[in-house]
């Protein structure tokens, strides 16, 4: 994960460089709330571009590229809304719809919304890259949004106390 996350830009605000507010959810899940067949994509690092139509309808497009390199899953799961995810966090499930395409649920708490749950369909169109459209419901307010990500390229390799790299 990367580290200094900030939720999705609101208005005016830079965006590029920021973690999507998918990894702040994914950050926050428990072990063992994540449920389902989840689509086969590589670690690594990644180039998001990201598209959200608010109730007001105005599009907020940003890209911006994230190091995804313990679980690929916190690509496809989070919350989409402008609040604050709470730290119970964000619950997600996965099903195969065909061989290419699941559809991925992820509710979380939202700080003064209560729960909102974000419905995707991803459709992967390789190992390295995927399509993904979301409709996220917060209370009375619906948006919708959706991102492509392709990998750039695998994870940075570490070095151990004694020099020794991996991956």
């Amino acid at each position: 994960m990367i580290l200094g996350l900030k939720a999705r830009p609101s208005q005016g605000e830079a965006n590029v460089g920021t973690a999507t507010a998918v990894q702040v959810a994914w950050m926050f899940a428990f072990p063992g709330e994540s449920t389902g067949e989840w689509p086969a994509l590589q670690t690594g690092i990644w180039q998001l571009d990201s598209t959200r139509i608010p109730p007001s309808g105005k599009a907020q497009r940003w890209s911006e590229t994230v190091n995804q390199c313990s679980d690929a899953r916190g690509l496809l799961t989070g919350y989409w809304g402008l609040g604050i995810v709470e730290r119970a966090g964000c619950r997600q499930s996965s099903s195969k719809i065909e061989p290419t395409r699941f559809n991925v649920v992820s509710e979380c708490m939202v700080r003064h919304a209560g729960k909102a749950t974000s419905e995707a369909i991803v459709t992967i169109t390789s190992p390295d890259a995927f399509e993904l459209d979301v409709r996220v419901t917060e209370g009375k307010r619906k948006y919708r949004g959706s991102q492509s990500g392709r990998r750039l390229s695998a994870c940075p390799s570490t070095t151990n106390a004694q020099g020794e790299g991996s991956k």
